[in-house]
């Protein structure tokens, strides 16, 4: 027993084998950095993707509406307005724009949240849309102001790293979008 104890204890202070510990540093370094690396492009991707749709669905907002705008400028008088009672007053409405993106990204409505889950997860949550609508000036001499869609909306996509949950990360996405006359 003694003789097994001593071949051991000189094993261990012997340098045959050190430099394994090395390649095993650099491999550990790595799959870390790259495990950070994978997390970032994730939350680039997830951001990307929304804005995307955010854009698509004011887009496709603002084509519902283009009979109005439309009729306005082709009377002359620029922008989504209508004659009412002597007045005339914009037409544009800012639809749903949290329906379109709930249809196109799947979300599920959870009161003022609108969340997407992957596998029983959450995979990234929408919040605090503003959409604000700029008319045209009514019978203006130039056309330098058109027609302006501003939508702003919160992103907020939950991090993980080496199995644990990070703070998340919040975004607040810009997206304007705009009529203007070809002809």
């Amino acid at each position: 027993m003694r003789c097994w104890m001593k071949s051991m204890f000189l094993y261990m202070r012997s340098s045959r084998g050190s430099s394994m510990i090395f390649p095993v540093v650099v491999v550990m370094s790595l799959v870390i950095i790259m495990g950070g690396m994978f997390e970032f492009f994730r939350l680039q991707i997830i951001a990307q993707g929304v804005r995307e749709s955010v854009i698509a669905a004011v887009l496709t907002v603002a084509s519902n509406n283009s009979e109005a705008i439309f009729g306005g400028v082709r009377e002359g008088y620029s922008g989504a307005y209508e004659l009412a009672g002597g007045e005339w007053k914009g037409t544009f409405t800012e639809g749903d724009i949290y329906g379109e993106l709930d249809s196109v990204l799947g979300l599920e409505r959870y009161g003022d949240l609108h969340v997407r889950t992957e596998g029983g997860k959450v995979s990234y949550t929408l919040t605090d849309l503003v959409v604000t609508v700029q008319n045209a000036p009514f019978a203006a001499e130039t056309n330098d102001q058109p027609l302006q869609i501003h939508t702003v909306i919160s992103l907020i996509v939950p991090m993980q790293f080496g199995g644990r949950i990070l703070p998340e990360m919040k975004s607040r996405l810009t997206v304007s979008s705009g009529f203007i006359s070809k002809f």
